[in-house]
């Protein structure tokens, strides 16, 4: 929680908080924005020194999309 998220090396913002599903975790990224799923797939890298995890995102991925 706090870290901050980065897709294509733009800050989409911070994982408020970590939903902890049988299958997987899921990263909430400003309360409800984005859903990212925590696997290999999606999570690109995480560096704790710089607080900074690189993702890829999808459609369907951000609450808001149509």
């Amino acid at each position: 929680v706090g870290v901050d998220v980065y897709a294509d090396g733009v800050c989409i913002g911070k994982i408020t908080e970590v939903l902890d599903y049988p299958g997987n975790a899921v990263y909430v990224v400003d309360n409800g924005i984005y859903m990212i799923p925590a696997v290999n797939q999606f999570i690109l890298s995480t560096d704790m020194d710089a607080n900074r995890m690189e993702v890829k995102l999808i459609k369907g991925m951000r609450s808001d999309e149509d």
